[in-house]
């Protein structure tokens, strides 16, 4: 064989070859490895009043977001996965924001974290890639890492409030999260002075023993379920300084009331150091004194001062002695003035609660007006909107009372059921009647269940001869 015909050999088997492994590799379509998520956030300020120390839009806004990825398991175990810092944050002044970024293919439960970028220091990043190593680290062990300084009143230099909130599961096809509660890591406390005496007025407010050191996320239990006790990080430690506020009068208040104006960090006020209270009372005929003033539960006790809430203080009497400097009135060992103190969260004004969860609703009593209307109606207003708000996994209602579906139309409900269950996320229940022409008055009840605990709402509708 010569070497033209070993060389032409050669080629035919190489081209065979180029031309076989052309049939044996098609082009193969890249895969999709994640997807668009889209999470909207709803912000607390929807059934609270603005600030007067902070503006409408101030309250809530929405500086930093930062999403932490909890990947769900197939036992529904939840352990951290990734770390998502949203860039920019479309400011406006609506209490709904929305934001969208790129998400694996997988089951999660996310977690929001808005207004603590500044927590997000290297050490902390560290610490999160090696939790995304292990694989196994929970909820509860990552979020305690999560603590803001609370060393001096919040407003002095407008910053924004630390916010949390969590979706349900997001499943692996989902594209789009429900709506998240965003709830304010603080409390807010309002003070009324309800004394008869115009001689009397308040001069200044004092917070002693508030706590240096608040969590951005609530506390869980062991299912990693919110639960609505005070969450003090361990490292907290009571304030060596006071903090100090000049009494000044808002406007439009019938009783003189300095309200949106005082914000401290939550406290269970379960320890020999709670936060406490000191009013500096001037009167005219004699030389300003301080008073102690507890926030007290009806059976005595001191209310735990709880995230997002509002309290109420009011101021009704002097029932002891006045003291001449503020650490004199704090030692003596019960109030000497004489107080009621209304509480609630986002809108809830009444709540009964456990060890564990709690259920609260904007009112126990709902009067609608022969034609259907009640007190408070707008004209955009269709339905009836009753506040529901559970740290439980769901809440459900049941109505006890005559004539249902002759008058009271509770939307959403089938009440041929003689029930109807709702997740925790669904924050209303909302209602519509029927003009009264009978010439007697409706009424009837909705009972509210979250696991064990129960609330009752009483409603009536009066006819046109009352």
């Amino acid at each position: 064989m010569n070497k033209l015909t070993i060389i032409l050999l050669f080629a035919t088997l190489f081209f065979s070859c180029v031309d076989d492994e052309r049939l044996i590799n098609p082009t193969v379509e890249p895969v999709v490895k994640d997807k668009n998520v889209v999470l909207t956030m709803q912000i607390p300020g929807t059934y609270l009043p603005v600030t007067y120390a902070y503006s409408e839009n101030d309250e809530n806004e929405i500086r930093t977001v930062d999403v932490l990825i909890f990947r769900v398991d197939e036992s529904g175990n939840e352990y951290y996965y990734k770390h998502i810092r949203i860039p920019t944050i479309a400011q406006n002044n609506g209490n709904t924001k929305k934001v969208q970024f790129r998400l694996e293919f997988m089951d999660s439960r996310l977690l929001v974290l808005a207004n603590v970028r500044n927590l997000f220091t290297g050490e902390m990043e560290d610490r999160l890639r090696t939790d995304s190593v292990a694989g196994h680290v929970t909820k509860d062990e990552v979020m305690k890492r999560f603590v803001f300084d609370m060393t001096k009143p919040f407003g002095e230099e407008k910053e924004p409030f630390p916010m949390y909130g969590e979706s349900d599961i997001l499943r692996s096809s989902d594209t789009t999260v429900g709506e998240i509660k965003m709830t304010r890591s603080i409390t807010r406390i309002d003070v009324v002075n309800s004394i008869s005496d115009y001689k009397v007025r308040i001069d200044s407010i004092y917070f002693l023993q508030t706590k240096n050191k608040g969590a951005v996320a609530p506390g869980f239990n062991e299912k990693g379920e919110i639960v609505g006790t005070a969450n003090v990080p361990s490292e907290a430690q009571p304030n060596t300084h006071a903090f100090g506020y000049k009494f000044v009068q808002n406007a439009g208040n019938v009783s003189p009331a300095m309200e949106r104006e005082i914000y401290i960090a939550e406290d269970g006020q379960d320890t020999n150091t709670p936060t406490i209270i000191i009013l500096k009372i001037a009167c005219e005929d004699r030389p300003a004194q301080f008073y102690r003033v507890d926030m007290l539960n009806k059976d005595g006790e001191l209310l735990p001062i709880l995230r997002n809430y509002r309290y109420r203080l009011n101021i009704l009497k002097i029932a002891g002695n006045g003291y001449p400097t503020i650490a004199a009135a704090a030692a003596v060992p019960t109030p000497s003035l004489s107080s009621t103190v209304e509480t609630n969260e986002l809108g809830i004004s009444s709540v009964v609660f456990n060890d564990q969860y709690k259920l609260g609703v904007s009112t126990t009593d709902i009067v609608f007006k022969a034609d259907g209307s009640w007190d408070g109606k707008t004209n955009n207003e269709i339905v009836y909107s009753l506040k529901v708000y559970t740290t439980y996994s769901g809440w459900s209602v049941t109505w006890e009372g005559n004539e249902l579906a002759g008058w009271l139309n509770l939307m959403d409900v089938d009440m041929k059921k003689g029930t109807m269950d709702f997740p925790a996320s669904r924050l209303e229940l909302n209602m519509k009647v029927e003009p009264n022409t009978t010439g007697g008055t409706r009424q009837g009840k909705i009972k509210l269940t979250a696991g064990m605990l129960h609330l009752e709402i009483n409603v009536v509708q009066y006819s046109a001869a009352i």
